[in-house]
């Protein structure tokens, strides 16, 4: 699958930041351990990652001249 927005830095620092806002509100609210809350969040900091690395691999691949 390929991406629909083009990869922005702060953009993905700003969603990391709010990904890790989200599981501490959770976390305190449920006062206990939920797995797939992790697993979700742990998947969407995945996504932020994998696009991360296709942008840089299309810069990396493209001609500067």
């Amino acid at each position: 699958m390929y991406e629909t927005i083009p990869y922005d830095p702060d953009f993905a620092q700003k969603a990391r930041e709010y990904l890790r806002q989200l599981e501490e509100m959770f976390e305190a609210e449920q006062r206990h351990n939920s797995q797939e809350l992790r697993n979700v969040l742990l998947y969407l900091n995945n996504l932020i990652t994998t696009h991360y690395v296709r942008y840089h691999q299309e810069l990396d691949g493209e001609d500067f001249v």
